[in-house]
């Protein structure tokens, strides 16, 4: 299974080493969508550690990845949430 969010940070840490910019300077900005689809992935590869397991729980039920995903980075980038700006 394709997972848009690691698809994203694999091709924005390649082009950071070939760009020679610090990993630091760039950061991997999901929509909501893509972070649940994260998420998901993150609760398959560490299922098992209850505190977590819960977490994802809230997550799901919320329909709010974002205090879970704060603490993951993915491929070495931090994740942020997308936002849309209307002017």
């Amino acid at each position: 299974m394709n997972i848009a969010a690691i698809e994203k940070a694999q091709s924005l840490y390649k082009f950071a080493n070939s760009s020679g910019f610090p990993l630091q300077t760039f950061a991997l900005v999901l929509s909501d969508v893509e972070a649940m689809e994260l998420l998901e992935w993150y609760a398959e590869q560490y299922q098992g550690n209850e505190p977590f397991d819960l977490d994802v729980d809230i997550a799901r039920r919320t329909k709010n990845p974002w205090p879970v995903l704060e603490h993951f980075n993915c491929c070495g980038l931090e994740i942020a949430k997308a936002n849309l700006v209307l002017n």
